[in-house]
């Protein structure tokens, strides 16, 4: 009974996950559509895009994770035409030079509107405080900073930065993440960079938190400062 009830949950878990996904995708494409109907002189564009650039993607046989990406993104490429005047987007006759230059600015709007935030203590900064933060997960925090190209020190610090701010708030901050085993050594140096970065961002946050859970096959085990053995 009790496997059958883990299985029951993994599989509704999945479920959900998927309807989540499938509802993301909608947003995305519902963002891209209210930018088109703005502009009927390029409607329908951005599904052409789109349709092109998975056709060709596939053809190329690029990974999972990038024909991912590719969905996300493409739809989006011209978001940024939401901050360009009607005048501008949707005049009939030849655009004047000014004109031009201020269309031209969509892609940058376009990137400022879709800018992530990786800089965690800003971040949890701006929350107020009696509001309860979740940060799941430091793991793909980590992910995002080394695609940025952060250098090993800015991660660093921007941890312990983090993890100040969440030790100074009266209200509680849950940060979910991974264990990092000492027996895995991953093949390639971007592998074993990430493996020894979580680490010390694990213990950055456990070494401020009031308390640290491990949670292995549905168990929570509370860990304890490895000095209290010892004194």
């Amino acid at each position: 009974d009790a496997l059958a009830a883990h299985v029951s949950a993994g599989i509704e878990c999945a479920q959900l996950l998927r309807r989540q996904q499938d509802l993301f995708f909608a947003t995305i494409n519902m963002l891209a559509q209210a930018v088109e109907m703005r502009d009927a002189y390029t409607y329908g564009h951005t599904m052409r895009v789109t349709e092109y650039s998975f056709l060709l993607a596939t053809a190329l046989e690029v990974s999972a994770a990038d024909l991912r990406l590719i969905r996300i993104g493409t739809p989006l490429h011209d978001i940024g035409k939401i901050g360009i005047p009607d005048a501008i987007l949707c005049k009939t006759g030849k655009l004047t030079a000014q004109e031009f230059e201020i269309m031209k600015t969509h892609a940058l709007k376009g990137a400022k509107i879709l800018e992530p935030v990786s800089e965690l203590a800003d971040a949890m900064s701006s929350v107020p405080d009696g509001d309860l933060i979740i940060l799941d997960c430091l793991t793909l925090w980590l992910a995002n900073a080394l695609l940025e190209d952060w250098p090993d020190f800015d991660v660093i610090d921007s941890a312990r930065t983090a993890a100040g701010v969440a030790s100074r708030r009266d209200s509680p901050t849950i940060v979910i993440t991974n264990e990092v085993g000492l027996g895995v050594h991953p093949d390639t140096e971007l592998g074993r960079r990430y493996r020894d970065l979580l680490g010390h961002v694990n213990h950055i946050w456990a070494d401020s938190a009031h308390q640290t859970l491990f949670l292995v096959a549905g168990r929570v085990i509370a860990l304890r400062d490895p000095w209290e053995f010892l004194s």
